[in-house]
């Protein structure tokens, strides 16, 4: 049988699990829409691969950051040997 005091501080540890979970759940919406409101298009193209959904492409574009475009790259490489 199972004393009282342990039951009582599995039930307290259930309940910050629960609400860690939902903590967590929160900050991957807040992530997601900053990021979405960031980089709409760095987004769309990291979604245009099959199989990648918005919250895989918004932790990859936290992690990895702007995607650079061809013509950001020329203009990063003016002047600079081949």
């Amino acid at each position: 049988m199972v004393s009282p005091e342990k039951e009582m501080i599995l039930q307290g540890k259930i309940s910050t699990l629960l609400h860690l979970e939902g903590r967590g759940d929160e900050l991957t919406a807040m992530l997601t829409d900053y990021c979405t409101s960031l980089m709409v298009e760095d987004i769309e193209i990291v979604m245009s691969v099959e199989g990648i959904s918005n919250i895989t492409a918004t932790t990859f574009l936290a992690e990895m950051g702007k995607i650079a475009t061809p013509t950001i790259l020329s203009e990063q490489t003016k002047g600079q040997p081949a």
